[in-house]
């Protein structure tokens, strides 16, 4: 079977994650990488940046137009688009073909987002696809309710990135909490709790005016991939903190932490509730306060006892059938 891919060539995006499981099947795998070149357009001067938030429709229809052309020359089996924000309705159209499934999946949400994750042409989209995947059930609550064809696919974990080798002792743990990812007002307010607590944080992002600043908080260039693995498996506690569309439900780094033998501490959810041991594999805090307490308490365990939470959480993950080779099948 052929599958063309519409959405990020990034060697540590979710799509490559896929592609890999694809082919290890046997099947053909093509990108055409829209988010990549969105990206580049915006970066390429200021002006441009402006532009790709004041004209972004005219901008990006050469962007679906590329893939229209790829479908047109490759003749793919399915055309799987990884969010879409990208690709206008009218391209989504001219792929559609009898024979041929069109699938989306959405790895933010649909109804909800910002600039950055979301657009009209998302929204405007969601009748025309043969087959919508969600990571969230509320999702596949609403697609289901518009009359749409959905089955509910949580994230996971890729080996290649983050089976990393847990610590041969704990004397190579770092003493410090670790958090990797974009920084937004919520994650600014946790992180400045932690630190007024007197807990020491690493923050893998960039940064940019207005982030918090304390004597107890380190910015650090971001990770990705198995590099943020090594990390999560060397510091102590490894903090997840969700995008407001994750609550209630989970995100990417639920599972590629538990995968890498994090310590992890997570906002609390049914989700994690579900698939990971409270205070055995995960740790789960339902408010600032709370996630400072358990920062404290881990911090302070006997080495040992946090090697054994990292082999308890990575054995949760590989028990529970959540790599993204069996997401795939």
């Amino acid at each position: 079977m052929k599958i063309l891919i519409v959405g990020s060539a990034s060697p540590w995006a979710l799509e490559q994650s896929y592609a890999a499981a694809f082919r290890q099947m046997g099947h053909e795998v093509a990108i055409v990488p829209v988010v990549d070149r969105a990206l580049a357009l915006a970066r390429k001067n200021p002006a441009m940046r402006l532009m790709t938030r004041l004209a972004w429709q005219r901008l990006w229809r050469p962007l679906g137009r590329a893939m229209v052309e790829e479908a047109r020359r490759w003749q793919p089996d399915v055309v799987w688009v990884f969010r879409g924000m990208e690709v206008a309705p009218e391209h989504l159209e001219a792929v559609r073909q009898p024979g041929r499934l069109l699938v989306n999946f959405n790895p933010d949400h649909p109804f909800r987002y910002g600039p950055a994750t979301g657009n009209e042409w998302i929204v405007r989209s969601l009748p025309l696809y043969d087959l919508h995947f969600a990571w969230h059930r509320e999702v596949v609550a609403r697609l289901q309710r518009q009359g749409l064809d959905v089955v509910y696919l949580p994230f996971g974990y890729d080996d290649l990135h983050w089976l990393a080798p847990l610590p041969a002792s704990a004397e190579a743990e770092v003493p410090r909490i670790a958090f990797a990812g974009t920084l937004d007002a919520r994650r600014h307010a946790l992180i400045g709790t932690l630190a007024r607590a007197g807990l020491p944080v690493d923050v893998f992002a960039e940064r940019r005016p207005g982030h918090p600043a304390h004597p107890n908080i380190r910015y650090l260039p971001p990770v990705y991939g198995a590099e943020y693995a090594r990390v999560a498996t060397r510091y102590r506690v490894a903090l997840n903190i969700f995008r407001p569309w994750n609550e209630g439900a989970h995100n990417m780094r639920s599972f590629e932490l538990a995968a890498a033998g994090a310590v992890q501490l997570a906002p609390d959810s049914p989700d994690h509730r579900a698939w990971f041991r409270p205070e055995t594999s995960i740790f789960l805090y339902r408010s600032a306060e709370e996630a400072a307490a358990f920062a404290e308490r881990l911090l302070h365990l006997p080495k040992g006892d946090a090697l054994h939470i990292r082999h308890e959480a990575r054995n949760d993950c590989l028990r529970g059938g959540h790599h993204y080779r069996w997401r795939a099948r």
